[in-house]
């Protein structure tokens, strides 16, 4: 309310009121005690206090009038905060299920906040399915809200995360997937129990997910030691043998992080992304079953630290090729630069847009291993001729300077190069000057000019290791293809 309102509203008032006073005074009973020849004059007062009385009551009506107004004012005020707080009055309905589907996507809100802000909110929610096709479910929740989603996801596909967090949870949730058998799209599971549980026929493995596109199952780092899934090479756990194509016609990706299963190789033909993490295989295991994953486009495998030792060596691999013909982006992970070698030696991919190599450097490795691992890669890169991001990280700086070299060489279309190391230097004019040298021989060679980044702000290479690279490039650039 403004002050000049409030003003004029406490002056009339003060005035009514000191009149209403006044007139009290001067009421008829006292007008009464006086002798008859002072009425006249009694009559005159009483008609100016009459007179004074109309016009207070004139100010009065202003004073209402004011009232109204402000009451009017306020009204409009609230429509318009009401209007903020629900927006949806004023948008289309597809346009605020769309921001809600946003929202959510986001991890801003959840569905059960938003549908709890007004009664609009909560029937646009309630009548969309879309927005219930995804859920996050707890082992330790209730199953109660799974039901909800499922009921009100009605006929979309469901898209399910499960955190098992407590081995007590029976039936129920096998009860709740064979409702959704044949809707789920997307089944994600951070397995912190016993994985053969887990992957029993009375859980996924007498199931047919006839719909199930993404299929993810990891186990949390605190539950993942080298006793709980050591296996020898010859005996690998068998759980994902229930993969048929008959059962999940529709997968098309399969992620299992932490875990030593073996590679389902009947389910490999029809995979087009494929990220095995610090599996339990040799090359010539991974080679022999991804010859069969003929759609590949996405391949990540991964050997970390965590599993150190696991990962076993293949003695005498074999000169049998590999060949990925829809692989368009692959990243390799491994603590041995021979196991990196042998799969560069073994496998080619054509179609090749983007590579990505990483913890490639064991802490005993010397400058000549780098070496062989460079002469593999050449090798690779010479059937890829698409290849035009590469990606080196988590490597020392000698390795990074033999690893980049038959790029400069080999991939002329390359655009993109990022990368980091296990030590970090700020750019100085030197490594400056030995980065231009391989861009101008990029450059007179017609290749696409390359982008570079560094992640984290770490500068990978060490001055002197990157100068003997430069200096071997600048002083032999037609040998490159014979010595990389």
């Amino acid at each position: 309310m403004d002050t000049a309102v409030f003003t004029a509203l406490n002056e009339a008032l003060s005035s009514i009121n000191g009149a209403l006073k006044g007139l009290a005074v001067d009421s008829t009973p006292v007008i009464l005690l006086h002798p008859p020849s002072h009425r006249p004059a009694f009559t005159t007062k009483l008609q100016h206090n009459l007179a004074v009385l109309e016009s207070y009551q004139h100010q009065l009506s202003k004073v209402s009038q004011m009232i109204e107004d402000m009451k009017t004012r306020l009204l409009h005020q609230r429509a318009a905060c009401a209007s903020a707080l629900n927006p949806i009055s004023g948008l289309p309905t597809e346009l605020m299920r769309e921001i809600f589907q946003l929202v959510i996507n986001a991890g801003g809100s959840s569905i059960n906040a938003l549908a709890s802000v007004c009664s609009s909110w909560r029937s646009s929610i309630i009548d969309y399915p879309t927005l219930w096709a995804t859920l996050e479910l707890s082992l330790g929740d209730n199953l109660h809200k799974a039901t909800t989603h499922n009921v009100r996801s009605r006929s979309a596909p469901l898209h399910l995360e499960v955190i098992d967090e407590r081995p007590d949870w029976g039936y129920q949730l096998p009860l709740y997937l064979s409702n959704v058998e044949r809707k789920l799209e997307t089944l994600s599971w951070n397995v912190s129990n016993d994985v053969g549980n887990f992957l029993s026929s009375s859980h996924l493995g007498g199931r047919s997910f006839t719909t199930l596109k993404t299929l993810a199952v990891s186990s949390p780092p605190s539950c993942y030691t080298c006793d709980a899934w050591w296996t020898s090479a010859d005996h690998l756990h068998p759980e994902l043998a229930f993969l048929r194509p008959a059962r999940f016609p529709a997968l098309r990706r399969l992620e299992v992080t932490r875990l030593h299963l073996g590679l389902p190789q009947d389910i490999l033909p029809q995979l087009e992304h494929l990220k095995f993490d610090s599996i339990q295989m040799g090359v010539v295991e991974y080679r022999d079953a991804l010859r069969h994953a003929l759609s590949l486009k996405t391949l990540i495998i991964h050997n970390g630290s965590e599993a150190q030792g696991f990962f076993h060596e293949d003695p005498a691999p074999s000169d049998d090729i590999c060949i990925l013909p829809c692989l368009e982006s692959m990243k390799l992970s491994f603590n041995s630069p021979a196991l990196l070698e042998t799969m560069l030696k073994n496998f080619r991919c054509p179609l090749l847009q983007m590579l990505h190599l990483s913890n490639v450097t064991p802490t005993n490795t010397t400058l000549s291993a780098a070496l062989p691992l460079s002469n593999y890669l050449a090798q690779s890169l010479a059937h890829a001729p698409n290849l035009c991001s590469f990606v080196l990280t988590e490597t020392r700086n000698e390795e990074f300077c033999f690893l980049t070299a038959p790029l400069c060489a080999h991939s002329l279309q390359l655009r993109r190069l990022t990368f980091s190391t296990l030590k970090e230097k700020e750019v100085d004019s030197e490594i400056t000057r030995h980065l231009n040298t391989i861009l101008n021989l990029r450059e007179k060679a017609g290749a696409y000019p390359l982008e570079m980044e560094t992640l984290k702000d770490s500068i990978p290479i060490l001055q002197d290791a990157l100068q003997s690279a430069a200096e071997f490039i600048e002083l032999s650039p037609d040998k490159l293809g014979k010595h990389f």
